[in-house]
């Protein structure tokens, strides 16, 4: 079984959040990798390069996108975001 870390956890707390202190402390529990739940206020290449930087490998990308809406045109917004992820 491998095991990895889910920023949404950690960052349920956003008084105590910070970034790259999830990251070492990842590192630090010898998880096998990291399962970023939103970008977290970064960009995504800036994102990836603090866990490359790391050796940690990013195993999940989670993001929402409200889609539930009736129309296609309604939905538009949310897609554009889907996409973006």
């Amino acid at each position: 079984m491998k095991l990895s870390m889910m920023s949404y956890t950690i960052s349920r707390q956003p008084e105590h959040f910070d970034i790259k202190r999830m990251l070492d402390l990842t590192v630090e529990l010898k998880l096998d990798g990291i399962d970023m739940v939103t970008l977290h206020g970064q960009d995504a290449r800036t994102l990836r390069t603090m866990c490359d930087d790391r050796g940690l490998k990013v195993v999940c990308h989670t993001f929402q996108a409200d889609m539930n809406h009736p129309t296609a045109e309604a939905r538009q917004p949310a897609m554009d975001l889907f996409k973006k992820g």
